[in-house]
C-alpha cells in the first residue's frame, strides 16, 4: 500500500485529537503520564505501635548463605517471617536511638512511660508522665489540613486497650489525645450515616464518559495511520498506546469503590480475650481501609497493647515470672536465668511474632485496595511500625523499626538499611523529619532540635 507524509490536515487532526485526550482529568501523554496519575493519589500514614520491644537476635535481619546481611541481599529473621509476603515492600531500619531521651533533665514516673512521651514527640517532657510538645501523627494531620481541611477527620486515633500511660498522640505539650479501642464508634465517627460517602463505581460516571472519548480517539487514530510513512505512523501508534494506557487506568479507577465496612462480631473480652483482641484488631483494620478509600483521612495511629498470653502461649509463673510483661524483662536481662531459658525464649519470640502477624493482616488490607495507577493503596502508604522501648530491659537505643509501602515513591523499599553510628549516633527525631517530607511538610527538626541532625533518606 502506498504511504504518504502526514498533510497539514491530517497534523491538525492527530493534534487535536491528543489534545482532546490530553485535555481530560489526570491525562497526560508524555513519558511522565504515570506520575501524573499518582500525584492524584492521596498518599496516606500509619503509626503502628507495638510494645515492650523485640528480641533483637530474632529480629534483625540475616544474611543470604554464609554471607553476612546487606542493604538489599538479606533474609527475614524468625520474628518477620510473617511478613515475608511483603519483603520487597520493606525498609527495615537498625540504629536509631531515642536521643531525646538521653538528652531528658527531668525523670519520668517509669521507663515505660519515659518510652511512650519521647516515641512519637521526641522532645523534653513537660512533666513526669507528659509529653513536651506535639507528636508527629498530629504534626502530620495539622499540615496536610491546613490552611483548610481536605478531608472530613485530620486523623484518626485507634487502639486495643491501651492504658493511661500509653496514650502517645499530643496535640501540643501536656494534651494527650484520646484513643478510641471501639471500632463500631471509630466506623460511626468516620460513617455517621452508617454508609460510605459515595462509591466510584456507581455514583461516577465521569470516567464512564472519559472512556468513550479515548474509544473514539483510538478509532480515528487507526482511521489515519494507515495513510502514514513509518515514521509517521510510529509516532501516532506511540500516541495510541498512551491512550491505551490512560483508557486501563481509568477502567482501574472505576473499579475502585468507597463502601463502608462490614464488621465483625467481637468475642466477649472477658471469657475470650483472645478473640477479642484479634477481631477488635482485625475489625480495626478494615475502618483503617475504608477511611483511606474514601479519603476520610490520612493520618490514622493504631495503638495495640500487648498480645494475649493465649496467643504467644504464656502460662502464670513461667520462669519464675509474675505475668507476661515481667517474662519479657527477665529474657531481656542477660544476669537472669530467664533469658538462658529456652521456653522462655520461645515464648517471648511469639508474643513479638504475633505483633509482626498482625502488622502482616494491616498491609494485607491495605496491598488488597488497588488504585487508579494500578498500584496498590499499600504502594501510596507509608506504616511506621514503632512503640516505646527497643528491648524489654528498658534500653532505647537500635530502635526495631520498620517502614512498610513507598509512600507514593517516598520510600524505596526491599531494603535493610543500618544507620551509621559514627561519629555519632541518629536520632528518630531524624525519621520523623523525613517521615514529615514525604507527607508534604517541609521542615529541618522535629522534636529537642539538640537530637537533630536533618532528614534521612529513604530512597
Amino acid at each position: 500500500m502506498k504511504t504518504y507524509k502526514v498533510s497539514r490536515r491530517d497534523a491538525l487532526r492527530m493534534l487535536g485529537m491528543a489534545g482532546v485526550a490530553s485535555a481530560l482529568p489526570g491525562a497526560g501523554l508524555g513519558l511522565n503520564r504515570a506520575r501524573a496519575q499518582s500525584a492524584q493519589i492521596p498518599k496516606r500514614i500509619i503509626f503502628f505501635y507495638t510494645n515492650h520491644g523485640t528480641l533483637r537476635q530474632s529480629w534483625l535481619p540475616k544474611g543470604v548463605g554464609t554471607s553476612p546481611a546487606t542493604e538489599t541481599a538479606f533474609e527475614l529473621n524468625d520474628i518477620l517471617v510473617p511478613l515475608q509476603a511483603y519483603k520487597k515492600d520493606l525498609l527495615i531500619i537498625d540504629g536509631l536511638d531515642m536521643l531525646s531521651s538521653d538528652k531528658q533533665t527531668g525523670a519520668a514516673k517509669n521507663a515505660h512511660i519515659r518510652g511512650h512521651c519521647h516515641s512519637l514527640v521526641a522532645a523534653d517532657m513537660a512533666g513526669a508522665d507528659q509529653a513536651g510538645g506535639i507528636s508527629i501523627d498530629q504534626h502530620i494531620a495539622k499540615a496536610l489540613n491546613s490552611p483548610s481541611p481536605i478531608t472530613p477527620i485530620s486523623s484518626l486515633e485507634i487502639g486495643i486497650d491501651p492504658n493511661v500511660e500509653s496514650l502517645i498522640s499530643y496535640a501540643a505539650a501536656s494534651q494527650k489525645l484520646p484513643i478510641e479501642m471501639d471500632p463500631k464508634k471509630a466506623f460511626t465517627r468516620l460513617f455517621p450515616t452508617g454508609s460510605a460517602p459515595g462509591s466510584m463505581a456507581t455514583s461516577d460516571k465521569t470516567p464512564a464518559q472519559q472512556r468513550s472519548v479515548l474509544d473514539f480517539v483510538l478509532g480515528e487514530f487507526n482511521a489515519v495511520k494507515g495513510k502514514l510513512d513509518p515514521n509517521a505512523r510510529a509516532r501516532v501508534e506511540s500516541h495510541a498506546d498512551a491512550v491505551r494506557d490512560l483508557e486501563t487506568r481509568l477502567g482501574i479507577a472505576v473499579q475502585r469503590t468507597c463502601t463502608a465496612p462490614q464488621l465483625a462480631a467481637a468475642a466477649n473480652r472477658n471469657s475470650d480475650y483472645a478473640g477479642y483482641y484479634d477481631t477488635t484488631a482485625d475489625n480495626f483494620m478494615r475502618v483503617i481501609q475504608a477511611a483511606f478509600a474514601c479519603d476520610m483521612t490520612r493520618v490514622v495511629t493504631f495503638n495495640l497493647e500487648a498480645i494475649p498470653d493465649k496467643r504467644c502461649g504464656y502460662t502464670a509463673g513461667a520462669a519464675g515470672s509474675t505475668d507476661m510483661h515481667d517474662l519479657i524483662h527477665k529474657v531481656a536481662m542477660p544476669n537472669d536465668a530467664a533469658s538462658k531459658d529456652a521456653t522462655a525464649l520461645g515464648i517471648v519470640k511469639s508474643f513479638h511474632t504475633e505483633y509482626a502477624k498482625q502488622f502482616s493482616k494491616l498491609l494485607g488490607y491495605l496491598s488488597s485496595m488497588q488504585e487508579a495507577d494500578g498500584q496498590t493503596m499499600l504502594d501510596h502508604t507509608i506504616v511506621l511500625w514503632c512503640g516505646e522501648i527497643a528491648e524489654g530491659n528498658h534500653d532505647l537505643h537500635r530502635l526495631p523499626w520498620l517502614i512498610a509501602g513507598q509512600g507514593g515513591g517516598s520510600v524505596r523499599t526491599g531494603r535493610f538499611l543500618t544507620v551509621p553510628r559514627s561519629p555519632s549516633a541518629r536520632g528518630h527525631n531524624d525519621l520523623f523529619v523525613s517521615l514529615a517530607n514525604a507527607m508534604g511538610s517541609n521542615i529541618t527538626t522535629f522534636g529537642n532540635p539538640a537530637a537533630c541532625k536533618g532528614p534521612i533518606t529513604l530512597t
